[in-house]
């Protein structure tokens, strides 16, 4: 996806968001940080939609067809909700559909602190 197009998905989504429409907000986040995961800004966003939604699991498909935006998003918001164990194996199937955008980086940037403070299935990790 082209850079502009990508600032536009994310335009979009801020757009969506201010209107209260999360579910299109979370669409076009997801398309977003689909095509650029590493964006700061993109990431923000997504935290704001999902700090609003009363049920973050409505925010994005659970069963397919998904994009990899949407099951990244799935994945980011099951992590951050401490089930660590069901979004990891959503992730490595993300990671073996788009091997070179960059999403091994993203999620390891917020995996880390998750798996350390709440650990995998209830198992706490350490170094």
């Amino acid at each position: 996806m082209e850079p502009s197009h990508v600032d536009e998905e994310h335009a979009i989504a801020q757009r969506a968001f201010a209107e209260g429409d999360l579910a299109h907000a979370a669409t076009h986040i997801a398309n977003a940080i689909g095509a650029h995961p590493g964006n700061a800004g993109y990431l923000d966003t997504l935290e704001r939609i999902l700090d609003s939604a009363e049920d973050q699991d409505t925010l994005f498909p659970t069963k397919p067809p998904l994009s990899v935006g949407q099951a990244a998003c799935r994945a980011y918001a099951l992590g951050r909700s401490g089930d660590v164990a069901a979004a990891i194996p959503i992730l490595a199937r993300v990671i073996i559909a788009e091997p070179d955008a960059g999403l091994l980086d993203w999620a390891e940037s917020w995996l880390d602190e998750e798996v350390s403070t709440t650990g995998i299935g209830g198992m706490t990790c350490s170094p």
